[in-house]
């Protein structure tokens, strides 16, 4: 069907040309190349997949074929098309903000989460040196050492992280 109709275009705008058409409407119907006619469903199909955000509409879906007000109603057609395009766009961008406010919040938990094992390997120090047992009580000190240098790795990496990839000024879902 695909190949079908560009065939057909094809055709028109040789007749066009045969026919002594304007520069001005020769432009406006531009060749039609074999990569405006791939069919991307990634687009639709999952808008947030990975290299799908430089995907762009074919020339062809943003002309407008209305010369007046009668012939806007040919144009009708492509507005459902606009909205569902402009739709995936818009679910795009509030999933990728979405995204970078549980990066954050997960960056908080990643180093809360170490200062808790932290925590819990000091307590278990301070039980095993006041049981007298001293070698549970050197290696749950190293345990909590351990978990310690996890943390600050980790809350200095992303600190150094934000530093160098600043979030947006201000990230709304909605709008």
């Amino acid at each position: 069907m695909v190949q079908k109709n560009s065939r057909l275009y094809k055709h028109c705008c040789q007749a066009m040309q045969c026919l002594g058409a304007s520069a001005e409407l020769l432009s406006r119907y531009r060749n039609m190349e074999r990569d405006d006619l791939k069919i991307t469903t990634s687009v639709i199909d999952d808008p947030a997949a990975h290299g799908t955000r430089q995907k762009s509409l074919a020339w062809f879906w943003t002309m407008n074929l209305a010369f007046n007000a009668r012939e806007q109603e040919k144009n009708e057609y492509l507005d459902d098309f606009y909205r569902v395009h402009w739709l995936c766009a818009r679910a795009m961008r509030t999933r990728w903000a979405e995204e970078f406010t549980l990066l954050h919040y997960e960056m908080d938990w990643v180093v809360r989460f170490f200062q808790s094992k932290e925590d819990q390997w000091h307590d278990w120090a301070v039980a095993s040196g006041e049981a007298g047992m001293d070698g549970h009580q050197c290696y749950a000190a190293r345990q909590a050492h351990l978990w310690s240098m996890f943390a600050t790795h980790a809350d200095d990496d992303f600190r150094k992280t934000l530093l160098a990839y600043p979030p947006p000024a201000a990230l709304h879902y909605y709008t």
